[in-house]
């Protein structure tokens, strides 16, 4: 299973605020002039339109343009720690539904009573879809998911049970059952054109063809991303090394990309990966490109790491813009024209 980050901690947006701005000095890449501490309730955030951002105050969904300063609820307040233990966030493209995981509801609100309302057992983690524009929140009833996506306007969701696991799909906005497809078990998948691509807990890949499994295109790797042209997969290598590789889902040639990294890579759900790599302490993460298979330095000076340590990216915002965190747990914000919240 994938590394989970919980969206835990303090209820407001800034814990503590240190913007350093220094010349722009940078040897073949791009200077990262600010850095901004945050709460943890960050660790999930995800993009939400140009130059924003989209987290959980554990309370409600917010809205975080970190140019401009600007925030504004999404969602009404649910009640005191109403969403904490919530991870997972998505976005669909046209920003009108939320997808995230809730791993335990706080009795006496919103989501707990809707659990309540339904019959389920409280104990249980659930997925959850929020309308933007109806300001509601639908409980996916199936304790048993594990993984939930959205693409194209659709819902997909990978369940297990006593008879091995399946994918099904549901039209988002109604969250009516279009097909389902059982498979071997799994623990994730992306959708294909030509079907899916499916990985075993080894981190075996397979594709689906005409609703079966088929082909064993690539062993030990932990896929994150699959290229806008869905003819190769994107992840980390499962045998130790950590290494970023790429598989051609043709012939299944795996090829490296960088080697040995520090924490995962961060994708941000379109086209760019940004990762660290080498020493303990190290004042440069590199951003890939899956289209045009190019890297770009990020150069962070000195004075804006933490104390002997370095920093791991949690979320890819922009072409300059990460929340990161470093080995004692706190979370920042860097990049360039940062401004904090109003």
């Amino acid at each position: 299973m994938k590394k989970i980050w919980f969206a835990l901690g303090a209820l407001v947006i800034v814990v503590a605020t240190l913007i350093l701005s220094i010349s722009r000095q940078s040897s073949g890449g791009i200077a990262i002039t600010q850095r901004i501490a945050i709460s943890k309730n960050y660790a999930s955030a995800v993009p939400f339109g140009q130059n924003t951002l989209l987290y959980s105050d554990d309370q409600k969904l917010l809205a975080y343009n970190y140019q401009t300063g600007a925030s504004r609820a999404i969602s009404p307040d649910i009640g005191v720690d109403g969403l904490k233990n919530s991870d997972s966030f998505a976005v669909s493209s046209d920003k009108k539904f939320i997808l995230f995981r809730n791993v335990y509801a706080t009795p006496g609100g919103t989501l707990s009573n809707e659990i309540r309302k339904a019959g389920l057992d409280s104990g249980q983690g659930y997925w959850w879809v929020y309308s933007v524009e109806a300001q509601h929140f639908t409980l996916l009833p199936q304790s048993s998911i594990t993984v939930a996506k959205l693409s194209g306007g659709r819902l997909y969701t990978l369940t297990y049970g006593e008879s091995g696991n399946a994918i099904t799909s549901y039209e988002l906005a109604s969250l009516k059952q279009l097909s389902s497809l059982s498979i071997p078990p799994m623990v994730d998948f992306f959708i294909l054109r030509s079907g899916l691509l499916l990985e075993s807990d080894s981190g075996a890949l397979y594709t689906t063809k005409d609703g079966v499994v088929s082909d064993r295109v690539a062993e030990s790797t932990d896929v994150f991303a699959v290229s806008a042209d869905q003819q190769t997969a994107f992840g980390i290598t499962k045998t130790g090394q950590n290494n970023l590789v790429a598989v051609d889902l043709q012939s299944g040639r795996t090829s490296t990309i960088a080697q040995k990294l520090v924490g995962a890579p961060v994708f941000d759900g379109s086209d760019a990966v940004l990762y660290a790599t080498g020493a303990q302490k190290s004042n440069k993460l590199t951003l890939y490109s899956l289209t045009t298979h190019k890297t770009t330095l990020w150069v962070i000076p000195e004075v804006l790491l933490p104390k002997n340590a370095s920093f791991v990216p949690q979320t890819l915002l922009g072409e300059q813009t990460a929340v990161v965190a470093d080995t004692s747990g706190a979370y920042y914000l860097v990049g360039n024209h940062l401004k904090t919240t109003k």
